[in-house]
Protein backbone atom coordinates (compact mmCIF):
# COMPACT_ATOMS: atom_id res chain seq x y z
CA UNK A 1 0.00 0.00 0.00
CA UNK A 2 1.33 3.73 -0.59
CA UNK A 3 0.88 6.45 1.20
CA UNK A 4 0.64 9.96 0.21
CA UNK A 5 3.26 12.26 1.84
CA UNK A 6 2.23 15.73 3.45
CA UNK A 7 3.23 19.26 2.35
CA UNK A 8 5.11 19.48 5.86
CA UNK A 9 7.09 16.19 5.53
CA UNK A 10 8.08 17.61 1.63
CA UNK A 11 9.87 20.96 2.84
CA UNK A 12 11.28 19.17 5.87
CA UNK A 13 13.07 16.68 3.57
CA UNK A 14 16.63 17.32 3.18
CA UNK A 15 16.93 18.08 -0.46
CA UNK A 16 20.57 16.47 -2.24
CA UNK A 17 21.97 17.31 -5.42
CA UNK A 18 25.07 15.61 -7.78
CA UNK A 19 22.82 13.18 -9.81
CA UNK A 20 23.80 13.63 -13.46
CA UNK A 21 21.24 11.41 -15.70
CA UNK A 22 18.55 9.24 -15.04
CA UNK A 23 15.66 8.00 -16.37
CA UNK A 24 11.77 8.21 -16.46
CA UNK A 25 9.70 5.29 -17.46
CA UNK A 26 5.55 6.26 -18.26
CA UNK A 27 3.39 3.83 -20.08
CA UNK A 28 4.40 5.08 -23.38
CA UNK A 29 8.00 6.32 -22.79
CA UNK A 30 10.96 5.92 -21.63
CA UNK A 31 13.59 8.36 -21.32
CA UNK A 32 16.41 10.11 -20.16
CA UNK A 33 16.52 13.06 -17.44
CA UNK A 34 18.29 15.32 -15.32
CA UNK A 35 17.94 15.85 -11.20
CA UNK A 36 17.80 18.61 -10.54
CA UNK A 37 17.50 18.34 -6.87
CA UNK A 38 16.28 14.74 -4.84
CA UNK A 39 14.87 14.34 -1.05
CA UNK A 40 12.82 11.31 0.65
CA UNK A 41 10.06 12.50 -0.86
CA UNK A 42 10.28 13.69 -4.03
CA UNK A 43 12.68 15.17 -6.81
CA UNK A 44 12.40 17.85 -9.51
CA UNK A 45 13.82 17.07 -12.93
CA UNK A 46 14.73 18.61 -16.03
CA UNK A 47 14.01 16.98 -19.43
CA UNK A 48 14.47 17.86 -23.04
CA UNK A 49 12.53 20.42 -24.09
CA UNK A 50 11.13 18.33 -27.16
CA UNK A 51 10.06 15.85 -25.16
CA UNK A 52 7.53 17.80 -22.57
CA UNK A 53 4.55 17.59 -25.33
CA UNK A 54 5.34 14.41 -26.16
CA UNK A 55 3.54 12.65 -22.97
CA UNK A 56 0.44 13.26 -20.71
CA UNK A 57 1.43 10.84 -17.82
CA UNK A 58 0.89 12.23 -14.37
CA UNK A 59 2.66 8.97 -12.57
CA UNK A 60 6.27 7.66 -13.65
CA UNK A 61 9.07 5.44 -12.57
CA UNK A 62 12.32 7.52 -11.81
CA UNK A 63 15.18 4.91 -12.35
CA UNK A 64 18.32 5.74 -10.56
CA UNK A 65 21.68 4.45 -10.67
CA UNK A 66 22.48 3.57 -6.81
CA UNK A 67 18.89 3.85 -5.92
CA UNK A 68 17.25 1.99 -8.32
CA UNK A 69 13.42 2.60 -9.40
CA UNK A 70 11.01 4.80 -7.75
CA UNK A 71 7.20 5.49 -8.09
CA UNK A 72 6.50 9.10 -8.72
CA UNK A 73 3.52 11.32 -9.28
CA UNK A 74 3.93 14.44 -11.41
CA UNK A 75 2.88 17.30 -8.88
CA UNK A 76 4.27 20.59 -10.70
CA UNK A 77 5.52 21.30 -14.40
CA UNK A 78 7.46 24.68 -15.44
CA UNK A 79 8.58 24.31 -18.98
CA UNK A 80 10.97 21.75 -19.30
CA UNK A 81 11.51 21.11 -15.39
CA UNK A 82 8.76 18.63 -13.20
CA UNK A 83 8.02 18.37 -9.80
CA UNK A 84 7.72 14.87 -8.88
CA UNK A 85 6.09 13.05 -5.25
CA UNK A 86 7.53 9.44 -4.49
CA UNK A 87 4.61 7.35 -3.85
CA UNK A 88 5.83 5.16 -1.26
CA UNK A 89 5.58 3.43 2.41
CA UNK A 90 7.03 4.70 5.28
CA UNK A 91 9.85 2.38 4.91
CA UNK A 92 10.97 2.98 1.23
CA UNK A 93 11.09 6.62 2.73
CA UNK A 94 13.47 5.31 5.40
CA UNK A 95 15.24 3.41 3.61
CA UNK A 96 16.00 6.19 0.33
CA UNK A 97 16.47 8.75 3.00
CA UNK A 98 19.47 6.42 4.40
CA UNK A 99 20.44 5.42 0.86
CA UNK A 100 20.48 9.49 -0.13
CA UNK A 101 22.52 10.38 3.51
CA UNK A 102 25.25 7.53 2.61
CA UNK A 103 25.99 9.05 -0.80
CA UNK A 104 26.22 12.35 0.33
CA UNK A 105 28.70 11.23 2.99
CA UNK A 106 30.49 9.01 0.44
CA UNK A 107 30.75 12.04 -1.65
CA UNK A 108 28.63 10.68 -4.44
CA UNK A 109 26.20 13.66 -3.89
CA UNK A 110 25.72 16.62 -2.16
CA UNK A 111 23.34 18.53 0.62
CA UNK A 112 21.44 21.50 -0.81
CA UNK A 113 21.98 24.51 1.52
CA UNK A 114 19.03 26.17 2.60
Amino acid sequence: MAFATSVVDRRSARRYTGFAVARVRTKTFDFSCRVVDISATGAKIGVAPSLISSFREDEWDLVIDRIGRLRAKKIWQRGSEFGLQFVTSAGKKASLENTLNSLADAGTIRLLDG
